[in-house]
C-alpha cells in the first residue's frame, strides 16, 4: 500500500489515492466497522485508468487512523461525516464524487445535503434511506431471516492478539451477509488478514455500532441535487432492494442498478463489468469532458490520433455516453441537399466534420477533418478537396471559429475561414461560403460551403 497519515478534522486519517490528482476525484466511504482495505487495490486501480482520482481512507477506529477504546468512542456519527469533508480539503478537492456504501452510504447521503457544494455527484450502494431504527424504517422491508439468526448467534469479535480467529469471524460474518453469489474465501482472508495487520485494535471498530447523532436525513432527500446512482445487490439480507427502490423513488432523477445475486457486500469481482462502467460513466461529466482529458494525453504525447481509439472504446464499453443519440442527419446538410434537389439522386458526396452516423447514413460517406489537431489538419483538409471528381461538389459544414479566438484545446476543432477556404485545392473551386446558425445549437455558428470541379 502507497498509503499515509494527513491530519483532517482534528485527527488523524489514514488515506490512499490512485490516479492522477488532475482528474475527477471518486472519494471511496467504506462501511461500518470497515477499513478502506474493503476497497479492493484492482477495483480501485481499474477506475484510476478510466482518468480518475481515486481516494479511499480509513474511518476513525479503523487502519491506521486515530483509535479510541472499545465501547468508549470520543467522537460522533456527524463527525465521520465531518472527516469526508477535511479529507477533501487536505487534498486540495474541491468537489467529489462521493460513492459510499451501507454506512458509508449513510455518510455520503448528509455530505450530499449538509454539503452540497462539495458533492459532484453521488452513488449509493448497499445503502437505505433510514438509519437503524430510523423515521420511516418500518415500511422498508425488515433484514431476512436468516441473517437474523446470525446475529443472534454471532460472536464478539476476537481481541487485538488472535489473528486466525479475527480472520475466520470474518469470513463467518460475509458469508452471512452474502447473496448467492457466494464469496471468495481465498480472497477475502487475505484481505480480513491484512485488514487485522493493519489495525492496533480490531475490536475498536464496533464502536460505530454506538455512535449517536446525525440521524436519517431521509425527509430532505428530495433537496438532493447531485447526479445520484443507486446499485443495490437484489439478494441483500440487511437491507433488501426495496431499501434501494426507496432510494431511487426519493432523490430526484436518481438512476438503479441491480447487482444480481450480490448481498450486503461491496460488489464482488464477478459484477465489476457492470459497476465500473457504471462508476466511470456517472462520473464522467460526459463525452466531451472525457474527450478533453483523453486527448490532452494524447496531444502531450505526441500522438495527434491515438486518443481516437480509446475515447471510442470507452463509449463502446459504457464507461462515457456515446454523443450520437441523434437519429436525424444534420438540418443544414439537409437543407443544402434539398435545394440542390440531390435527394434520392443516387449522387455521393463528401461531408466534411459534420455530425456522427445520421449524416453518414444521409450522403454515404463522412470524413471528418474537426477530429484532428494541426498540422495534420491542414493537410487532412487538402486531401478531402482532392476526393472530389470532375463535375463533382464537396459540401463542407463545420463549427466555425474566428482567426483571433483561442483555438480548441480537443475535438471537435472548429476551422477558420482560412481552413474552409483552404478545401479549395487542385481546381475545386468555391460556390458559396456562408455563417450560418445552427438550428440544433443556435449558440454555435457554422460555416456552410460549397464547391465544385470543373
Amino acid at each position: 500500500m502507497n498509503d499515509r497519515l494527513v491530519h483532517a478534522n482534528d485527527v488523524q486519517l489514514c488515506v490512499e489515492t490512485f490516479g492522477d490528482d488532475g482528474d475527477p476525484a471518486i472519494l471511496l466511504i467504506s462501511g461500518s466497522t470497515s477499513s478502506m482495505d474493503w476497497w479492493p487495490d484492482e477495483f480501485c486501480s481499474r477506475l484510476a485508468a478510466g482518468l480518475r482520482f481515486v481516494i479511499r481512507y480509513d474511518h476513525r477506529d479503523t487502519g491506521r487512523s486515530t483509535s479510541y477504546p472499545p465501547g468508549a468512542p470520543a467522537y460522533s456519527f456527524p463527525d465521520l461525516v465531518d472527516d469526508a469533508v477535511g479529507l477533501l480539503d487536505v487534498l486540495g478537492v474541491s468537489r467529489a464524487h462521493a460513492v459510499g456504501i451501507s454506512m458509508g452510504g449513510m455518510i455520503a447521503q448528509h455530505l450530499a445535503v449538509n454539503h452540497a457544494d462539495r458533492v459532484e455527484s453521488l452513488t449509493l450502494i448497499a445503502t437505505s434511506p433510514a438509519g437503524p431504527g430510523g423515521p420511516g424504517r418500518s415500511e422498508l422491508p425488515p433484514m431476512t431471516e436468516r441473517l437474523r439468526a446470525h446475529f443472534a448467534t454471532a460472536k464478539p469479535r476476537p481481541d487485538a492478539t488472535d489473528r486466525a480467529a479475527f480472520i475466520d469471524h470474518i469470513v463467518d460474518a460475509e458469508r452471512a451477509f452474502a447473496g448467492s453469489l457466494g464469496i471468495d474465501e481465498p480472497s477475502l482472508r487475505q484481505l480480513a488478514g491484512r485488514v487485522f495487520d493493519r489495525t492496533p485494535n480490531p475490536a475498536s471498530a464496533t464502536n460505530h455500532w454506538i455512535l449517536e447523532g446525525g440521524g436519517p436525513v431521509r425527509s430532505r432527500l428530495g433537496q438532493v441535487t447531485a447526479p445520484t446512482l443507486v446499485m443495490h445487490g437484489t439478494d441483500d439480507p440487511l437491507f433488501p432492494y426495496g431499501h434501494a427502490e426507496a432510494l431511487a423513488r426519493e432523490i430526484p432523477g436518481a438512476q438503479l442498478v441491480p447487482l444480481k445475486g450480490v448481498g450486503h457486500q461491496v460488489p464482488p469481482a464477478d459484477v465489476w463489468d457492470v459497476v465500473i462502467p457504471a462508476l466511470l460513466r456517472h462520473t464522467s461529466g460526459g463525452w466531451e469532458a472525457q474527450e478533453e482529458r483523453i486527448v490532452s494525453r494524447y496531444l502531450t504525447a505526441q500522438d495527434p490520433t491515438g486518443w481516437f481509439d480509446r475515447l471510442y472504446g470507452a463509449g463502446a464499453d459504457g464507461q462515457v455516453e456515446m454523443p450520437w443519440a441523434r437519429t436525424d442527419p444534420h438540418p443544414l446538410l439537409v437543407q443544402w441537399a434539398e435545394a440542390k434537389a440531390l435527394v434520392g439522386a443516387g449522387r455521393r458526396a463528401v461531408v466534411v466534420g459534420c455530425g456522427l452516423g445520421a449524416d453518414a447514413e444521409y450522403v454515404a460517406e463522412i470524413i471528418t477533418v474537426q477530429a484532428l489537431p494541426e498540422p495534420y489538419r491542414g493537410q487532412a483538409i487538402v486531401n478531402v478537396g482532392r476526393l472530389v471528381a470532375p463535375g463533382g461538389t464537396l459540401i463542407a459544414i463545420a463549427a466555425a471559429r474566428q482567426e483571433s479566438d483561442v483555438p480548441a484545446q480537443a475535438p471537435p476543432f472548429p476551422l477558420t475561414r482560412a481552413e474552409v477556404d483552404a478545401f479549395a485545392t487542385d481546381g475545386l473551386e468555391p460556390v458559396l461560403i456562408e455563417d450560418v446558425v445552427d438550428p440544433r445549437t443556435p449558440e454555435q455558428k457554422r460555416w456552410r460551403a460549397e464547391f465544385r470541379r470543373g
